[in-house]
């Protein structure tokens, strides 16, 4: 006899087996959703418009087309250029607005360009009085959204160029890319002013040294570096993903000469130029170019100052869909309960107000309806579950297409239903009896349709018919009686048993 024991599974206590398993789903949780920056975007919405503002952070940032929406407002604004510390203005940022198509559900990925930072002076002068220092001064870094760094001058440093602001996302083709940006200004030279940016990005300007100042970006290059002694970097393009903009020049390194803004295409950074002995000055940073989607309309343009800033516009879309009662084969004059339903597109959102018009073949369907007792009703009102319905009992035979618009309302958008067709049948042509000698034939009517339709089906009518009529009805049913009696009448085949 075996008596060995059978030890049964080990159980784990519970609290050994929970924590792992939080952490674990802890872990795959933070895998699974994305990181979003905090404080990235602010969102207003005034009844059905929103607004998303995105301010300058230094890393791209991630916003969801909401359900419904498939198109925006757009507002890109770049950032402006450093000033000189010998005197020269930055110039301004360009700003860009239109209104772009783009797909529910997608994801913009939004960059605003940081303003460039200032020049300054590398100290105190070697005399009594204030002045410069022996240098050499340390230029402004590149700025955030693709602005050129100023150079290090002996006795300051040059400005930096501002940043452009871009959005990319899905194109009405299915690629992703570009859609908006807006130029950054040029950094600020001495006493000469930073380009600019723009549509096309101005050059810094300078009449007395025209060689020294970079160029602005124009739609298809890079802005061109300035400085016929000591030349700054050319700007560089074209913006393609947050990951590849279009970026400014710097300035010379070797000099206080400012960089060029971003943008679509980059501004040049400033150089050190040269009139004639002794006559020499660090020129303005090129401004950058901006960009607009060829499918964008209602465009503006503008500049900007500080840093950068990109605003989304949108209106809070509806969802509306329509139902039909009755299917294919109603004949004419009866009645068809069309009923719409009208939500929002977005979860959560509050039930819908406002009116439906319901259309048949593109026609708004007057006449009474079981929300609004008037005779002439057009717009239905929704009830407090969001759904208005029209019963219409005067519909012509042939095909209808049915479709139900909302009119929209201060908390929704307007929206259109998909079209249902179904074909109303023609009554029959004529009812035609007999008596006697003479022959009556009169027209078909809506009750008359619907109770031969009810005969066929095997209800006859009490009252009002010919007693001839059910002839037909009645044939048919005894000879279907007397098939079925002959099929179930079965001979029985021998059975011939064998006894083993």
């Amino acid at each position: 006899m075996d008596h060995r024991r059978t030890r049964s599974p080990r159980r784990l206590p519970a609290t050994s087996v929970v924590p792992g398993c939080a952490l674990l789903a802890a872990g795959l949780l933070a895998a699974v959703l994305p990181a979003t920056a905090v404080g990235a975007s602010t969102t207003n919405c005034v009844n059905r418009d929103c607004t998303v503002t995105f301010t300058t952070t230094g890393a791209p940032e991630g916003w969801t087309v909401p359900a419904g929406v498939v198109s925006v407002t757009v507002t890109a604004a770049g950032a402006a250029g450093g000033n000189s510390a010998n005197g020269g203005p930055g110039g301004a940022g360009g700003r860009s607005a239109a209104t772009l198509p783009v797909v529910p559900g997608s994801t913009l990925t939004v960059v605003v360009g940081r303003a460039g930072g200032n020049g300054v002076m590398s100290g105190p002068g070697p005399g009594p009085g204030p002045g410069p220092g022996p240098g050499p001064g340390s230029g402004a870094g590149a700025s955030y959204g693709g602005g050129g760094s100023g150079g290090n001058g002996s006795f300051a440093g040059g400005a930096a160029g501002g940043g452009g602001s871009f959005v990319f996302g899905t194109r009405p083709d299915a690629s992703t890319g570009l859609l908006i940006a807006a130029g950054g200004g040029g950094g600020g030279g001495r006493s000469i002013p930073g380009g600019a940016g723009g549509a096309t990005g101005d050059g810094g300007t300078s009449t007395s040294f025209p060689g020294a100042s970079g160029a602005g970006g124009s739609t298809t290059s890079g802005g061109i570096a300035g400085g016929n002694f000591r030349a700054g970097t050319a700007g560089n393009g074209p913006a393609t993903s947050a990951a590849a903009l279009g970026t400014g020049g710097d300035g010379a390194p070797t000099d206080s000469a400012p960089g060029g803004g971003g943008g679509y295409f980059g501004g040049g950074g400033g150089g050190y130029g040269t009139v004639g002995p002794g006559l020499a000055a660090e020129g303005g940073g090129g401004g950058g170019s901006g960009f607009l989607l060829p499918q964008a309309t209602s465009l503006s343009t503008g500049t900007n100052a500080g840093d950068g800033s990109v605003t989304i516009g949108y209106t809070v879309a509806s969802t509306i869909a329509l139902t039909v009662g009755q299917p294919d084969g109603t004949r004419a004059g009866d009645p068809v309960v069309l009923t719409a339903t009208v939500t929002s597109a977005a979860p959560g959102g509050a039930i819908p107000t406002g009116t439906v018009t319901f259309l048949d073949n593109n026609v708004a369907i007057a006449g009474r309806s079981t929300a609004v007792p008037a005779a002439s009703a057009v717009g239905v009102p929704l009830d407090g579950s969001g759904v208005a319905t029209k019963t219409v009992a005067n519909l012509g035979a042939g095909t209808h297409g049915f479709t139900a618009t909302y009119s929209g309302s201060t908390g929704y958008a307007a929206s259109t239903s998909s079209s249902i067709t179904i074909v109303i049948a023609a009554l029959p042509a004529t009812t035609t009896t007999t008596a006697g000698a003479a022959t009556t034939t009169t027209a078909a009517s809506a009750t008359s349709a619907a109770s031969s339709r009810a005969s066929a089906g095997g209800t006859l009518p009490a009252t009002g018919s010919d007693p001839r009529s059910r002839v037909a009805p009645a044939l048919a049913l005894l000879i279907l009686g007397l098939g079925m009696c002959a099929g179930g009448r079965r001979r029985r085949s021998p059975i011939t048993r064998t006894r083993r």
